[in-house]
């Protein structure tokens, strides 16, 4: 019985003794991955010690490789996105110069006064189309460039009003030929998390739509309301309307709906306003009947919220 006893207990401590050792085995190979991590994260390179045995170096080795490889695949993005911003920005410049020349040519002939009637209609449709290529090709750089990083977007604390004013005068020519009426709500300033210039641009773009689709003599409204988290700027127009169908589109790059494939534009416009204010950690939200206006809201962070 004695005997029995002591050959259990033997058997209990060589059990222990292999659970601690395979224990510290564990704990030497937690502390490989972890160190050969940090130095990967550290950006240092990795040292394989010839002192550990061939199941920690082999774990080392393949964490140097895959570091390796991940440290290939960043500076081959790098490299692309460095060819990607100097082909744009050589390309930006060889279509605006043959689009200056030509707008140039048109200026001066528009000063011509022996040219007739039905010439000089052509002349303003011309100007007009030429406007409107520079504005699409405009645009397009500058999504590329907010997609793939390549502008500097600084947000500050500036006030609303002063953001909504750049955007109504930049379009108020627009709405008066058109005998649109924008009516601003009377509003309690405040400082609001923004980049003033890029704010205003999307702000612009939301009310052209408004004016292109809306009919003449009819109203845009613009709301503006300070929330706990954001503040809400709500612009209301009197057009045809977006269907609940065409949510989820309106704000893709070149999406037209198909009520307004006949009114000229490019889709461009409503999908630069949503890069726009979700670089501003911001979001967009759009409220419309067909038949009876829409309502874009544009929500903007009080404070800085990281997200």
């Amino acid at each position: 019985m004695i005997t029995g006893m002591v050959l259990v207990c033997m058997i209990v401590v060589v059990l222990l003794a292999l659970l601690f050792l395979q224990k510290q085995r564990f704990q030497q190979l937690y502390e490989c991955v972890i160190s050969s991590l940090d130095l990967a994260l550290a950006g240092k390179e990795q040292e394989i010690s010839p002192y550990l045995n061939s199941r920690y170096s082999a774990i080392a080795s393949r964490l140097a490789e895959l570091e390796r490889k991940i440290n290939y695949e960043v500076e081959r993005e790098k490299l692309s996105k460095e060819k990607v911003q100097a082909f744009i920005s050589d390309l930006s410049h060889e279509i605006k110069t043959p689009l200056t020349n030509i707008a140039m040519y048109q200026e001066i002939l528009v000063k011509k006064t022996e040219l007739d009637k039905d010439f000089r209609e052509k002349q303003k449709k011309m100007t007009v189309q030429i406007q409107k290529i520079e504005w699409i090709l405009g645009s397009l750089f500058k999504s590329v460039y907010l997609e793939e990083d390549y502008l500097q977007f600084d947000l500050e604390y500036a006030k609303l009003t002063e953001t909504m004013s750049m955007a109504v005068s930049s379009v108020f020519k627009k709405a008066d030929d058109k005998g649109i009426e924008i009516i601003l709500c009377p509003y309690q300033d405040r400082d609001v998390w923004h980049n003033k210039k890029w704010t205003a641009e999307a702000l612009a773009n939301i009310l052209e739509n408004s004016i292109k689709y809306s009919p003449e003599n009819s109203k845009i409204e613009i709301q503006m309301e300070h929330g706990s988290l954001f503040t809400e700027v709500a612009i209301t127009d009197e057009g045809i309307g977006i269907s609940k169908e065409e949510y989820p589109f309106i704000f893709k790059r070149f999406y037209r709906g198909k009520e307004v494939r006949d009114i000229e534009g490019s889709g461009i416009g409503l999908y630069l306003v949503k890069m726009i204010i979700e670089k501003e950690k911001g979001y967009v939200v759009v409220k419309s009947e067909k038949g009876r206006g829409s309502t874009i809201s544009v929500f903007l962070q009080n404070v800085c919220i990281q997200r």
